[in-house]
């Protein structure tokens, strides 16, 4: 059976240098495989997001966060079948502190139409902590990465808007800024300028990537 080959790239730090090893990932999905958050969890190993037809289950839900293995192998990140509103994720964030697996939702690439939002799972059960609705501010938000800080609140980018919104809950949030420089257009590879990556350096400081 033909497969997709998708090319994930690993970075170990080995005392002074680095040393770079990738790993062909064989899809079943083919072409429709379109992966971009990555995150380690110790007990599980490599995982990613996936924006792509994944196993549907009788809630709706569709299994679109997996486990990499040393052979490229794909399986879910949890026995535990996936809340209802879980579709597809671009932006993965672990926190081990708080035992948390953050993730960006949306029900379609490259813009969400209608539900999109925010998951927080529990890593050691896979069951949802909460989930944040991110069409409470606009139908088509996207969001596209997610990061925590040592405060425990959530941080999201929105590619659409160039939104940056703080969470604590599916109750408590609120925007942060606006970046202005974010222009939506299509096709993005020729006309968008797009709030992509997002990284916590402190609980006052942000760092925020615009793709152009």
């Amino acid at each position: 059976m033909p497969c997709n080959i998708v090319y994930l790239l690993f970075l170990f730090v080995i005392s002074a240098g680095w040393v770079v090893h990738a790993q062909e990932v064989c899809s079943p999905f083919g072409d429709t495989f379109y992966h971009e958050g990555i995150e380690y969890i110790p007990s599980k190993g490599l995982v990613v997001g996936r924006a792509s037809p994944g196993t549907k289950f009788s809630n709706g839900a569709i299994a679109s966060i997996s486990v990499v293995d040393t052979d490229g192998k794909l399986t879910p990140w949890t026995t535990e079948p996936p809340p209802s509103n879980q579709q597809y994720q671009l932006g993965l964030e672990v926190d081990m502190d708080r035992d948390r697996l953050i993730a960006t939702n949306m029900n379609s690439v490259p813009e969400a139409d209608g539900s999109a939002g925010v998951l927080v799972l529990k890593i050691s059960t896979g069951k949802e902590i909460f989930y944040w609705d991110g069409t409470q501010i606009a139908k088509n938000l996207t969001p596209n990465d997610v990061t925590v800080c040592p405060n425990g609140k959530i941080y999201a980018t929105d590619h659409v808007y160039g939104h940056i919104v703080e969470i604590e809950s599916d109750s408590v949030w609120k925007k942060v800024t606006q970046i202005k420089e974010n222009h939506y257009a299509l096709p993005l590879d020729t006309h968008a300028h797009l709030t992509n990556g997002i990284v916590c350096i402190s609980n006052n400081m942000l760092l925020v990537g615009l793709m152009t």
